[in-house]
């Protein structure tokens, strides 16, 4: 986490933001760089930021 807390610190990014990209970047890799065929990338963002809240409780 410290390694984290430093990116972030130094991109100004916040981490919820972080994890978002953590997450598509995760799900665009393994479908292939197509992960349309899957799911819409609505949906997976639907999907992410979801699941984020979820996490988080709305405290980030």
């Amino acid at each position: 986490m410290e390694e984290i807390d430093k990116y972030l610190e130094g991109t100004g990014m916040p981490l919820i933001e972080f994890i978002r990209r953590a997450c598509r970047e995760k799900l665009n890799r393994e479908a292939g760089g197509a992960a349309e065929g899957v799911l819409s990338k609505e949906e997976i963002e639907q999907l992410i930021d979801q699941k984020v809240r979820e996490i988080f409780k709305g405290g980030v």
